[in-house]
């Protein structure tokens, strides 16, 4: 929806966007420690951690890892209520 939101007032912001978000991913696999650790209050959430996006700080990747996985989560405007946003049916 973000990459739609910036394309519909920015085409080549929204291109730019997509880019980021594929760099800031790659680079997130291959160290997923670098993004911030969130606290929460569901234990649902335990070991979420966000990034934001390279060039949009206002978008973040939210992303749990383990020593074997990367699992990508959302991607969050700042703003929003992250717990409530990941928790939502």
């Amino acid at each position: 929806m973000a990459f739609y939101y910036i394309g519909e007032r920015n085409f080549d912001a929204a291109e730019r966007f997509a880019i980021a978000i594929k760099q800031d991913l790659k680079q997130l696999v291959g160290m997923p420690g670098m993004g911030a650790m969130r606290e929460f209050s569901n234990p649902r959430l335990a070991g979420i951690r966000t990034w934001p996006v390279k060039g949009f700080n206002n978008y973040l990747i939210v992303y749990r890892a383990t020593s074997q996985t990367f699992e990508f989560l959302a991607l969050i405007h700042g703003a929003r209520d992250i717990e409530s946003a990941l928790l939502k049916p």
